[in-house]
């Protein structure tokens, strides 16, 4: 016979909560920032998928064209009183931007350019707030 193989149901995930903070940012107030606009779609598009009973069956939050601390603050809530069983799916899908010092920006509705360390969330702060977290699994996606 040919080399198909037969295909094999994925194996349960171990117990424990799944959750997803879904993160999206298409329009910029900063003139300097080009308005995007597929984020919102893919952030949709990615929330119905982790949602889907029978493919992820993530309890899902969404954070569309928030200011930089409403981001945070969603961050921060998401990621309180884990447990270690939890698994946890951080999407992003923004501007990314370096400062003059090489630190990574996401970029909110809110940012501006120019005043990144006051204005954009700082990729070091988000795994920062990651390592305190309990969950021991976790995943990041940046897009």
């Amino acid at each position: 016979m040919g080399g198909l193989r037969a295909t094999r149901p994925a194996p349960d995930l171990p117990p424990g909560a799944r959750l997803a903070l879904v993160i999206a940012t298409t329009s910029y107030r900063d003139p300097a920032l080009r308005q995007l606009r597929a984020p919102a779609g893919d952030a949709a598009d990615l929330a119905a998928v982790l949602a889907d009973p029978g493919i992820g069956s993530f309890a899902v939050t969404s954070a569309i064209d928030r200011p930089a601390q409403e981001i945070r603050m969603a961050i921060e809530d998401f990621l309180t009183d884990r447990g270690t069983g939890d698994l946890l799916v951080v999407y992003l899908s923004c501007h990314g931007l370096i400062d003059t010092r090489r630190r990574l920006y996401f970029a909110a509705a809110d940012t501006v350019k120019s005043r990144l360390a006051s204005t954009g969330v700082e990729a070091q702060w988000l795994l920062e707030q990651m390592e305190d977290c309990r969950a021991r699994r976790q995943v990041v996606i940046l897009d």
